[in-house]
């Protein structure tokens, strides 16, 4: 089993009570959904367009339950409900598109089961709930990014050009080739724009993930190395809430991820932030007020689930607080191999133990009783019980003695 090679142990809390007791704490642990699960998408989607207009998402084309699609719906998240629009003109698996001055741009991909890529470009007017046609992007092609910057969207990357860009002005209706992309990998990256510029994280094929990150200054056109990535991600996505920018999910080394990286651009450096509710790649992140929404996604052990589900996180929501007392505390420590969950405390190690391992939800996945071995420690077996990528906590009962750590299994 070699899901889990990373531990990080973050927070350690003891409370002792008895006769020798030298302090109370009566400190617990709060629980709080990373993510709040909302109405999901009607029908199951795969790399469609998604974007925001006038605080609605848009979730457009791509592949549906029966091959491409040109289905249109509408989420309004003032209501969690969903509705259809005008279908896109033509079908088309792993376009791209945004919106631009209020409306949606929708081009290339490739066509339905023959893999030929496409080069249309249709936009949507919400006033009219139509689409009209416009300049074919200059090459066809497929699994493109794009990142809109003012009156412009910029299409980046994807096949058969990795290195291409392509950027259409909405005002002139012309495109202009730009310069090219400083590496392969810019298709399947997170991608989010921050005060005029363009962001990338991460990106490269399912088996080549990449921890590269980079800034785009369209004043000239050209793009800067940011601090990589903690670790390298496949298909992540990347969304902007106040002044940071958060890497959600993604896929490396074999395993589906539902963590998230939280980049201060300000200080060029990353920090954990709130787990998904399931591991995910391949899904998209929009932002709506103070608030970015996941939609859809892919993970082979739960996929129909993952691929209509829509998540929110806001900014101010807590995420896997602990409530502590700031005093004298006890080491209990956690590291893990590939299949193993080594637990160390210092207690007495010649009297048995009860042991609770109890995830995000509140919910204790694993509780059993243990002795010590020789080496002062509790080691048990990963494939004992349901364990994704994601925050836990780790509970050791001896007599009146208890221990309490948080920990991330990424």
């Amino acid at each position: 089993m070699n899901r889990f090679k990373k531990i990080i142990t973050s927070l350690i809390l003891m409370k002792k009570i008895g006769i020798t007791t030298i302090l109370a704490i009566t400190a617990g642990l709060t629980y709080a959904q990373s993510w709040t699960q909302l109405n999901s998408v009607p029908t199951r989607l795969t790399f469609p367009v998604v974007d925001v207009i006038d605080g609605n998402i848009h979730v457009v084309g791509g592949g549906g339950v029966n091959g491409a699609t040109g289905l249109h719906l509408r989420y309004s998240p003032s209501s969690d409900s969903w509705d259809t629009l005008a279908p896109v003109p033509y079908l088309a698996q792993q376009p791209g598109g945004g919106v631009v001055n209020g409306k949606l741009h929708y081009f290339g991909g490739g066509y339905p089961n023959s893999g030929t890529r496409l080069d249309d470009h249709y936009a949507y007017n919400p006033s009219t709930n139509s689409w009209s046609k416009l300049p074919q992007i200059p090459i066809k092609r497929v699994i493109h990014k794009t990142a809109v910057l003012g009156d412009s969207i910029y299409v980046l990357s994807g096949q058969p050009d990795k290195k291409r860009v392509d950027v259409f002005n909405a005002v002139t209706n012309r495109w202009t080739q730009y310069n090219d992309l400083p590496d392969n990998n810019f298709w399947y990256s997170g991608m989010t724009t921050y005060k005029d510029k363009i962001y990338r994280f991460g990106g490269g094929g399912s088996i080549s993930a990449t921890d590269a990150a980079h800034a785009y200054d369209p004043n000239s056109d050209s793009w800067s190395s940011l601090s990589a990535l903690p670790n390298s991600l496949h298909a992540p996505d990347a969304e902007v809430i106040g002044d940071s920018i958060y890497i959600v999910g993604g896929y490396a080394s074999g395993r589906y991820l539902g963590g998230t990286w939280i980049y201060d651009v300000a200080k060029d450096a990353y920090t954990q932030g709130p787990y998904l509710n399931s591991a995910r790649s391949y899904h998209n992140l929009v932002r709506v007020g103070d608030c970015i929404y996941s939609i859809g996604g892919n993970n082979s052990s739960n996929a129909d689930s993952v691929a209509v589900s829509v998540l929110r996180f806001c900014s101010g929501d807590d995420f896997a607080n602990v409530k502590e007392e700031t005093h004298t505390v006890s080491p209990l420590n956690i590291f893990a191999t590939s299949n193993e969950l080594h637990i160390s405390a210092q207690i007495n190690s010649d009297k048995r133990i009860h042991i609770d391992i109890i995830n995000i939800s509140g919910q204790t996945i694993h509780e059993a009783d243990y002795n010590f071995n020789t080496d002062r420690k509790v080691v048990i077996g990963l494939d004992q019980f349901d364990v994704t990528p994601g925050l836990y906590v780790c509970r050791v009962q001896q007599g009146a003695v208890q221990l309490q750590t948080k920990f991330v299994i990424n």
